[in-house]
């Protein structure tokens, strides 16, 4: 489950859910709770010792300055599995977050109390069905939303043991929904495979497989599902390579779909040896840019495969990869960076996009237009941006795969128009 709440929980959040509730400014006539002290509670990883500096602080303070405080400790108690607690801090949660604090908590608690989860998500289902046209012509669009409440709905029967009201549950979701949604796949997929229906669960996976939006862990079980319907001996590497050699197919199509051509602003950084590395400098080369932070987790979280994908072209003199250290939070951002490669025996260029401490931002980002991390940036040897992807596949194949296809799309002259 914990997969899934991952990859969808804040889904439900839009910009919008997580900004001050406008006219929500608190009175003149009370205390304004100082950012030090807000700090202080929000940062107690002791959620008891939390609640105790929230409620000493309430007692002084108007509760409309504590910001989404008590949005946060509504998903902290959820995650606790202490519905109770949840349910009393959503109740502090002001209208403009409270449809949104709502969902989270509920999809949070049903990995640490999926018995009290189970009644929430099943009225979750239904008051987020989308509603049928009144002429009944027209099929009802199911949101992204619904169906990770539905995934996640069904992970919680399994849970509590019912797995043949789960298997009954998302057949009826797939046969009404079909197989669009990934994270609607993967809890079929753990349906079947909990309920021993590997005939059934490996065409399912086939086609997540190729499509590329195979959870880690259920890649993992391919192999063993395979052999258990095809039998010991069935030659799965044989099966495997000719999934591969479409997933390179379909990849490339995707691949071509995405690519644009914008010329690439030159740039002059320092490496961590204090040598300058220039863009221009790099004309013939595909040159892929990582832009990172050392406390950007999904970043960290996507280096095993971008190493891979270094070792994969460490010898081709066409292809450089650079890894820019950006948006940095440190007194020292160099050394912090230096620290964090070394520790990790990461093999990579790095260099530095230091932030502005005026304008708290970093030059050569924003010239990219990056405003999330981690983000992927491929120059073709003419100096034209042809890929800016930003985040990363979990599975660090795939995202060796993926990325390959791109630095391969790139490796082709650009052809005039007719």
């Amino acid at each position: 489950m914990k997969k899934i709440l991952l990859s969808a929980l804040y889904l439900f959040i839009g910009v919008a859910a997580y900004s001050q509730q406008p006219g929500s400014e608190s009175s003149q006539d009370t205390l304004k709770i100082s950012a030090d002290l807000l700090k202080k509670i929000e940062a107690e990883p002791d959620l008891r010792k939390m609640e105790e500096l929230y409620k000493e602080a309430a007692k002084k303070y108007d509760e409309r300055d504590f910001g989404l405080l008590v949005f946060d400790m509504t998903i902290k108690f959820a995650r606790a599995g202490d519905t109770k607690k949840m349910m009393e801090y959503y109740n502090k949660v002001d209208s403009f977050n409270r449809k949104a604090a709502y969902a989270i908590a509920v999809q949070s608690l049903a990995g640490a109390n999926p018995k009290d989860a189970e009644p929430l998500l099943k009225e979750m289902t239904v008051s987020q069905k989308p509603k049928p046209k009144v002429n009944g012509t027209v099929k009802p669009v199911f949101s992204r939303n619904y169906q990770t409440t539905c995934a996640i709905y069904t992970q919680t029967l399994l849970k509590n043991g019912k797995d043949k009201e789960a298997y009954d549950y998302i057949s009826g979701l797939i046969g009404e929904q079909g197989m669009e949604n990934p994270i609607l796949n993967e809890a079929y997929i753990q349906v079947l495979l909990q309920t021993r229906r590997y005939a059934e669960a490996l065409p399912v996976m086939e086609k997540e497989v190729v499509a590329m939006t195979v959870s880690p862990e259920t890649k993992a079980k391919f192999k063993d599902v395979f052999l258990k319907v095809n039998g010991a001996n069935a030659d799965f590497s044989a099966y495997e390579n000719k999934l591969i050699q479409g997933m390179e197919t379909s990849l490339a199509a995707k691949v071509a779909k995405k690519a644009v051509k914008v010329s690439a602003t030159d740039f002059v950084l320092t490496d961590l040896s204090g040598h300058k590395v220039a863009l221009k400098d790099l004309r013939g080369k595909v040159v892929v840019l990582d832009f990172w932070a050392t406390w950007c987790g999904p970043c960290k979280a996507s280096f095993p495969g971008m190493q891979k994908a270094v070792n994969k072209y460490k010898n081709d003199p066409n292809v450089k990869f650079y890894f820019v250290h950006t948006m940095d939070k440190a007194a020292d951002p160099t050394a912090d960076a230096r620290k964090y490669i070394k520790e990790n025996n990461y093999s990579f260029d790095v260099l530095m996009d230091f932030r502005n401490k005026e304008t708290l931002s970093s030059a050569v980002a924003k010239s990219f237009g990056i405003k999330a991390i981690p983000t992927k940036i491929i120059i073709d040897a003419d100096g034209f941006v042809r890929f800016n992807t930003v985040g990363a596949h979990p599975d660090a194949d795939t995202a060796v795969m993926e990325l390959s296809a791109m630095i391969e799309f790139s490796k082709k002259p650009v052809l005039p128009k007719s």
